[in-house]
């Protein structure tokens, strides 16, 4: 399996880094109104990561996808950078440019574990508003692309 994982970073990916399935909308009960729709609108947003050898800001355009109150990150399937810096510096930063501007403090969870990626990809494959979009078949997306879930930065974990 190759998730893009220790390619790219040298960073171990393994399962105590957050296999735990979460099931509740701890992220959503934070955001303003505003937030919420522009997260829900099919447009970019920004993330900021910290270079994980230089320690600079890098700030990249991606797509995110809000489904059922949680939201998401994903890649093609590839080596990516800010996927590598993320897991050395899990604290980014959201940044909401359309609808409203917002720059959200978050941490980022690679989900690693392959049960909770299959179940994560067919809710994006099936919920997002970007599902006219995605023509790579679930399996490729499952096997190679980078996944995160981000939350609000303190917020506590949900039980399991």
């Amino acid at each position: 399996m190759s998730w893009g994982c220790d390619k790219a970073s040298g960073v171990s990916c393994s399962a105590s880094q957050g296999s735990q399935i979460r099931g509740d909308a701890t992220l959503m009960r934070e955001l303003t109104q505003a937030e919420r729709d522009a997260l829900g609108q099919p447009s970019p947003v920004d993330i900021t990561t910290t270079g994980r050898r230089s320690r600079q800001p890098r700030r990249i355009e991606i797509w995110a996808h809000m489904i059922e109150d949680r939201i998401f990150i994903t890649s093609s399937p590839g080596r990516r950078n800010w996927y590598a810096n993320m897991l050395a510096q899990p604290d980014i930063v959201l940044h909401v440019k359309h609808g409203t501007k917002s720059d959200i403090p978050v941490t980022a969870r690679p989900i690693i574990d392959p049960d909770e990626r299959h179940a994560t990809f067919d809710r994006i494959q099936n919920l997002s508003v970007y599902r006219s979009r995605m023509t790579l078949p679930i399996a490729q997306r499952i096997e190679g692309s980078c996944l995160v879930e981000i939350t609000l930065r303190g917020t506590p974990e949900p039980s399991p």
